[in-house]
């Protein structure tokens, strides 16, 4: 037998995949044997020369082989007499003298009958030799037929170990689904749902506890300052308030007086249509007026350390105020 080649090996050599083609088609058989045995070709050509030699069979050598299976088939339920009588009777009585024909025909069945088994048997051997391994037919058979009841018996141990681990494995499969039954049926069943409970239980007690602590923290805080204190501070708030009041209202009649001499004041963060007029009016006042500006000078510098001055004294008021969480 040629052994077969991978077809991506034939593929990713293409100079190995014509030879191995040439080999296997032109110069051996699929038994490995020669494609060009000279013996072998001669001996084809004698045969195809030579007019067929068989020649029929006698009409009473037909007859007799027409009978001799029901007759064989018979025998042993039959007299003796009775079959002694059939065996000297023709045609059968003519038996005797068409051994020498019967024999021939016989062997011959049995050489092609034996050929053709061992050509099955050995379909590596040259057909110039299948001849020679006739003779070990028996042995073959028996060999054969030893190595099946052994295979036979491996296979059905084979089945039954397999058989085995089947069920080996379901019984697993099994013991692992009643595993996981009883998970699930711990994860909710009633010992899981009273776990649950607990459980929100105790985060309710951890928040009241939560709020229990901030209520206390809050005491505590209040009780950081005494009655007088407090007091104090209130009364200090209310001094700051009054104060912011009385400095608005400062800064309002120093604005309205730098107004008079033709100076806006916009403070930071002010900003409309009020703020912009003024701008304007201002600065056409202060074109007005340009030719006063000398005589003002010392006026509008004072004005200006006093608006300095109040504007230092708002700041430290914003800053009390915005401290005590009243801005």
């Amino acid at each position: 037998m040629i052994p077969p080649i991978d077809e991506d090996v034939l593929k990713n050599n293409p100079d190995f995949e014509r030879v191995y083609k040439k080999v296997t088609g032109a110069l051996l058989n699929p038994d490995g044997s020669t494609r060009d045995d000279a013996v072998a070709k001669k001996r084809e050509s004698q045969q195809q020369q030579q007019p067929p030699t068989q020649t029929p069979l006698p009409p009473e050598l037909l007859e007799i082989l027409f009978l001799l299976p029901p007759l064989l088939r018979e025998a042993p339920s039959l007299p003796a007499p009775s079959l002694a009588l059939l065996l000297t009777t023709a045609p059968l009585s003519h038996l005797p003298t068409h051994f020498p024909i019967l024999l021939s025909h016989l062997s011959s069945h049995l050489t092609t009958t034996a050929t053709t088994l061992a050509r099955i048997l050995h379909p590596s051997t040259n057909s110039s030799y299948i001849h020679r391994t006739i003779a070990t037919l028996p042995a073959t058979t028996t060999t054969l037929l030893a190595n099946l009841t052994s295979t036979q018996t491996a296979l059905t141990t084979s089945r039954l170990h397999a058989t085995a681990t089947l069920k080996a494995a379901l019984d697993k499969n099994t013991r692992a689904v009643a595993q996981l039954l009883r998970l699930l049926e711990t994860k909710h069943g009633p010992a899981a749902r009273s776990t649950a409970l607990r459980a929100e239980m105790a985060a309710l007690d951890a928040q009241t506890w939560s709020l229990a602590a901030q209520a206390l923290r809050w005491d505590a805080t209040a009780s950081w300052y005494p009655a007088e204190a407090r007091g104090a501070l209130a009364g200090y708030q209310r001094h700051l308030g009054g104060a912011r009041m009385r400095m608005a209202d400062a800064v309002r009649v120093r604005e309205a007086e730098l107004a008079e001499f033709g100076v806006v004041v916009v403070m930071h963060g002010e900003e409309g249509d009020e703020g912009d007029g003024g701008q304007d009016e201002g600065r056409s006042a202060g074109n007005h007026n340009n030719n006063n500006m000398s005589q003002k000078e010392k006026t509008l510098r004072e004005m200006a350390r006093v608006y300095n001055e109040m504007e230092g004294k708002m700041v430290e008021v914003k800053a009390d105020l915005e401290r005590l969480g009243m801005s």
